[in-house]
């Protein structure tokens, strides 16, 4: 579970969970404190922290997807399923928060078209953004298939969105 300040995870100590814990010690989460952090899931409640996204991973594809067929239709909760590693993750959400919400907002404040917008991404969380603005970019280590027109020809880890957006100004495309 994510909060805005913590990262919380399950307190048992199998060979799953260290392998998850491993792989999530190394992904940078802006804005976390002190990285993972393990709880009895009963205790959560006295944290008084907001929980705004819930992780779930599982090697076992199936037993996720049951869980996202039954939110599917769900107006409140959001959830998204990807393959990660040697396994598979899904991230509930809030449908009232998006990043598509949020550049929607940005234009608005700014007054400027969406036509006139351009966005990058590397993940099933960024879909509904790269939908809706004017050019929406992959990232070469995309993770899934973002069913996008363009992509980069780097990564987030190579300075990607930089060099990208260089080549389009050098093109005169921007």
């Amino acid at each position: 579970m994510i909060t805005e300040t913590n990262m919380y995870k399950d307190n048992r100590n199998s060979i799953a969970q260290r392998e998850i814990d491993n792989s999530y010690q190394k992904t940078e989460f802006y804005n976390i404190n002190q990285g993972l952090i393990a709880i009895d899931w009963n205790q959560l409640y006295q944290k008084h922290e907001c929980i705004n996204r819930i992780l779930f991973f599982s090697k076992d594809r199936k037993s996720l997807k049951e869980i996202y067929d039954k939110l599917a239709k769900n107006k409140i909760i959001g959830m998204l399923l990807e393959k990660k590693n040697n396994g598979y993750y899904s991230l509930l959400v809030s449908k009232k928060y998006s990043k598509a919400i949020g550049v929607l907002k940005m234009v608005h404040y700014l007054n400027v078209p969406i036509s006139h917008t351009v966005a990058f991404g590397d993940a099933a969380n960024d879909y509904e953004m790269l939908s809706i603005v004017d050019r929406g970019i992959a990232m070469k280590n995309a993770s899934m298939d973002l069913d996008v027109k363009e992509m980069t020809e780097y990564t987030n880890q190579e300075d990607g969105v930089a060099r990208h957006l260089q080549k389009m100004l050098e093109q005169g495309e921007l």
